[in-house]
């Protein structure tokens, strides 16, 4: 068993807890067709990594989390799960994608119409979980982080087609994907705590975490079209140094051992 596997057993509860309030939250839908076409989308074959980014946040804090912080962070982690599916849905759409988690993509199953309202009920149910048990400011990070995702995917957009220059490049990926693992982080923090700097440096450790997940995913699939002369390794190296950085200035007060087998999966190829 992998380091990574380890820490997803031994966190394999809470992670449970989530994948539960995800499809509680999903089966309150009024006609049972429409239930259907949610169901259809799996929430279980995927690592689950920004709900575990969340609790192994707080457990840096608390080694023994309370009842009434571990309900919250569930709550925040299934918020935080429902958005990153739905952007998954809608970019399935964007991207004209055949599989998603070893079988047709929703929308080639059920239509595109049914794709994109499908990925809308996910986001929707995203932000009423987070204002019905979270405090004002979780739920508006999260909206402040859907409108990023959104703004990066508009951004790519105008480079369809195109080759997209390095820096433009790298702010697209941050808004599409670190600003998800940097909200996954930065709230963990101040759910349980309220020093501003400690949940500052969380929430760029996780974008950095966020940024060097799709480079990797990019180097990999070589689908970026970005201008040749962008060395992924290097930039990986890059984020690299960052996140060890901030976690150096972490661990000056933080325990934070189980991030190290998280960064190696998020820098390593596949």
């Amino acid at each position: 068993m992998g380091k990574l596997e380890k820490i997803l057993q031994e966190n394999a509860a809470f992670l449970q807890d989530v994948t539960n309030m995800v499809s509680k939250v999903l089966s309150d839908l009024k006609m049972e067709s429409n239930q259907e076409i949610i169901a259809y989308h799996p929430l279980t074959n995927g690592h689950m990594l920004r709900p575990l980014l969340v609790y192994i946040t707080a457990g840096s804090f608390e080694k023994e989390i309370s009842k009434e912080k571990r309900e919250k962070l569930v709550y925040f982690a299934a918020a935080v799960e429902l958005m990153h599916n739905a952007s998954l849905l809608h970019d399935d759409l964007l991207d004209s994608e055949e599989m998603r988690r070893g079988k047709p993509c929703l929308y080639k199953q059920y239509g595109f119409k049914n794709g994109l309202l499908a990925g809308n009920i996910f986001y929707i149910k995203a932000i009423e979980l987070s204002n019905q048990f979270l405090e004002v400011e979780q739920t508006k990070d999260l909206l402040d982080s859907a409108i990023t995702m959104c703004e990066g995917e508009l951004l790519q957009a105008k480079y369809e087609n195109q080759i997209i220059p390095a820096e433009i490049y790298d702010q697209i990926i941050r808004f599409k994907t670190g600003a998800l693992t940097a909200l996954a982080c930065r709230q963990a923090a101040n759910i349980l705590c309220s020093e501003e700097r400690v949940t500052y440096l969380f929430g760029k450790f996780g974008e950095e975490l966020g940024v060097m997940y799709q480079l990797r995913d990019d180097r990999k699939d070589q689908d970026a079209n970005v201008e040749k002369q962008f060395d992924f390794n290097e930039q990986i190296e890059a984020c690299n140094d960052k996140v060890l950085s901030y976690m150096e200035e972490l661990a000056k007060t933080k325990k934070i051992e189980q991030f190290e087998e998280i960064i190696a999966y998020f820098k390593k190829s596949e």
